[in-house]
């Protein structure tokens, strides 16, 4: 039960990320950014992952500099690459690069996870359930 209940939490959790991402969406601003820089880290596995450092102009005309969230084993942008960035006009610094992937790879995550979790879970004490029950019939 323990994994369900866990399954469950981090199904909630992606839910809320999913909507803290929805709303950062609507209420930010946009700009179009250059790829400026590519830095690469070295994962777990020893993979290299491909992260995007992206420039960009805000309204208030600053010049703001950020690294992608999220990296990639592929490079997935060249130096020199446009994208669409959002970001917050209160906190200019607060910029992400408008995809899906980059936008909603933690609630996705989170989802498949917490999925895996609940149904394993879910399972296990209904296959746990009937087989004390029917232990228990077999004994009378």
């Amino acid at each position: 039960m323990f994994f369900a209940v866990l399954g469950a939490a981090l199904i909630g959790a992606g839910v809320h990320f999913a909507d803290a991402t929805n709303r950062f969406s609507r209420e930010a601003s946009k700009a179009d950014g250059t790829v400026v820089d590519i830095e690469t880290s070295t994962d777990s596995d020893g993979d290299t992952m491909y992260y995007p450092v992206v420039e960009y102009v805000s309204g208030g005309d600053q010049l703001i500099r950020f690294r992608a969230g999220v990296g990639t084993s592929w490079q997935l942008y060249a130096v020199g690459d446009t994208v669409a960035v959002l970001y917050s006009p209160e906190d200019p610094e607060s910029a992400r690069i408008d995809a899906k992937m980059h936008l909603y790879f933690m609630p996705v995550v989170l989802w498949v996870v917490g999925g895996v979790f609940f149904v394993v879970g879910t399972a296990t004490y209904i296959i746990f359930t009937f087989a004390m029950a029917r232990r228990r019939r077999s004994a009378q």
